[in-house]
């Protein structure tokens, strides 16, 4: 019925939903472009706690629009939405205590649009858990375009472990998680997207998960790092590796290689980190100097001196031993690089030690060191020996990175950081950036994808790390992309037709700005202004719009529109 004076044209659909989705089978289908989406129900059970809304294996850039119903799923009604880029699986998961709208049973609408101008091929699945998992928490979780957060009530001081499913009909739950321990009522941990389970649960665990490794290590867990320690053989190189998840097929190096000096080894990696399990390997046999350590020693009333004929810029340790049915070798030296042909190393008497040895530890300065793998926003410490030349890193850029930054810190001396974008690795005569702050000062590169010489791109970037002293210098060494930043978007209530206007209301934040943005259609690569910049007074704030405009896809977000608006206000 038309309420108003004058005449109205307007335009009716009706839609058959010829899919009703069966609790936890895939359904396959294909959405043509445009503006029309797949749509679809879903019946939820009384008994259900928790459902969850998906798609998966689309080969295109597909969104999902979930509401309790009716009625029917429109452009702005929804109330739940995933919409990660490219063909990034969506996931909406609703619990008896979800926000906006919890769960309840009864018919829900699925929505399936299609972001690309071809046809997308993707598979359809609503799951619901109709019990409560054994030895569970109840949890709320949270997904965002590049992380899917798990939240929990929790009891400080009790350890906790976070566990995904890829399907519900799987045997066993994995752990995708360290043991956490809590530090609040409430703990939060998340996971970075894309992953292979779908479905997860959180239950106390007594101990930490010990990961299976080559050696046998024991890992120590405070609230600023992670410690790996292990029974070491003396002059044995280590690496310590780690993985974000079991489920990854190969474990990356979160150390340099470690020489063990002692009989006992441990390093330790800073949090937070993206690696959840580690484990120790020993790495290449020592770089034995060329030929063998044939030693002297001479014994004074006060010291016994050792001599050997040795290698300039190799490293070596003398070691003892109280009796020769002792087991092990013990340091008892610093590490020595030779500065000459000959090397001499006196032990005060009197000592415990009545057998001696020199063993090496590494080559000669001409043998170029080995380039760690850095991990994003993952920080590694070493030190750097002024005779072994430059530390070297590599650093993979993702293809959706928008900023990279490079860095130092925490160093004991004087390093400079050079960077360039593929090999070779840079050194003083071939770089692409460089930090040279001098002294302790942090050392800091920032590159964005207009920087110039070398704008920012995918692929492989490589750090030189050049100690400036004549000593030993700690640092801590860091490589971290940053994504672009996501519009907030804002909730629309209503879309109403005002005479020859289209009037949009959304829940706003008194004193935050908003902007009306409009597509004309779905696969159009950016949002236009269509208003100015509105600054809210109440908790829902209305603009209106010309109904001949050619927009046809709308949203509000968060922020400021170019200054040529003037500003009209409901």
């Amino acid at each position: 019925a038309n309420t108003a004076t004058n005449a109205a044209t307007y335009a009716v659909r009706a839609t058959e939903l010829q899919v009703t989705v069966t609790n936890g089978v895939p359904y396959a289908a294909t959405v043509p472009s445009g503006r029309i989406p797949d749509y679809y129900q879903f019946i939820v059970s009384s008994n259900a706690y928790q459902a969850n809304f998906e798609t998966r294996q689309a080969n295109g850039n597909v969104n999902l629009y979930v509401r309790r119903g009716p009625p029917l799923l429109l452009p702005f009604n929804w109330q739940y939405q995933s919409s990660r880029a490219g063909t990034s699986d969506e996931l909406i998961a609703v619990t008896t205590n979800t926000v906006p709208i919890p769960l309840t049973p009864g018919l829900w609408y699925l929505a399936v649009s299609n972001a690309t101008a071809a046809p997308v091929s993707y598979n359809v699945v609503a799951t619901e858990l109709a019990t409560t998992p054994t030895n569970a928490l109840e949890t709320t979780i949270t997904v965002t375009s590049n992380s899917l957060c798990v939240t929990w009530n929790s009891k400080i001081g009790t350890n906790y472990v976070v566990e995904g499913k890829t399907n519900l009909t799987d045997a066993a739950w994995d752990t995708v998680s360290v043991v956490i321990t809590a530090t609040s009522t409430t703990t939060t941990y998340c996971l970075p997207l894309p992953l292979p389970h779908h479905y997860f649960r959180v239950r106390e665990a007594t101990a930490p998960v010990q990961p299976a490794g080559t050696v046998a290590v024991k890992v120590t867990l405070t609230t600023n790092e992670v410690c790996v320690n292990w029974n070491s053989q003396i002059g044995t190189n280590y690496i310590v590796e780690g993985k974000p998840d079991l489920t990854t097929s190969n474990w990356a190096a979160v150390s340099p290689t470690i020489t063990a000096t002692t009989t006992n080894s441990m390093y330790c990696i800073p949090l937070p980190t993206t690696n959840h399990f580690f484990r120790v390997r020993e790495s290449t046999a020592p770089v034995q100097p060329a030929g063998p350590v044939n030693v002297k020693v001479t014994v004074t009333t006060n010291d016994v001196c050792l001599s050997w004929n040795s290698q300039i810029g190799a490293s070596y340790l003398v070691q003892g031993k109280p009796d020769l049915t002792a087991s092990n070798w013990t340091g008892v030296s610093p590490t020595i690089t030779a500065a000459a042909t000959n090397t001499t190393y006196c032990i005060l008497l009197p000592t415990t030690n009545h057998f001696f040895r020199v063993i090496g530890l590494t080559g000669p300065t001409n043998v170029v060191p080995a380039i760690i793998t850095l991990s994003n926003a993952v920080a590694v410490t070493t030190t750097n020996v002024p005779s072994n030349g430059p530390d070297y890193y590599r650093f993979i850029v993702s293809s959706n990175a928008a900023s990279a930054v490079f860095e130092t810190f925490n160093a004991n001396g004087n390093v400079d950081v050079l960077v360039r974008k593929g090999l070779p690795v840079p050194d003083a005569g071939n770089f692409q950036y460089a930090s040279t702050n001098g002294g302790t000062t942090g050392e800091q590169l920032v590159v964005v994808t207009n920087s110039l010489p070398q704008p920012l791109t995918a692929g492989e970037w490589y750090l030189a790390v050049i100690n400036k002293g004549a000593t030993p210098v700690a640092y801590t060494v860091r490589a971290t992309e940053f994504a672009p930043p996501e519009a907030i978007v804002a909730r629309i209530i209503q879309v109403s037709l005002v005479g020859s206007t289209i009037c949009f209301q959304w829940e706003s934040k008194i004193g935050t700005n908003y902007v009306l943005q409009g597509k004309v259609n779905a696969n159009d690569p950016q949002w236009d202004a269509i208003s100015p910049t509105i600054t809210a007074v109440n908790i829902t704030t209305t603009y209106c719009i010309d109904r001949s405009t050619s927009y046809s896809i709308f949203r509000v977000i968060e922020g400021a529109a170019s200054p040529q608006f003037g500003q009209t206000i409901q």
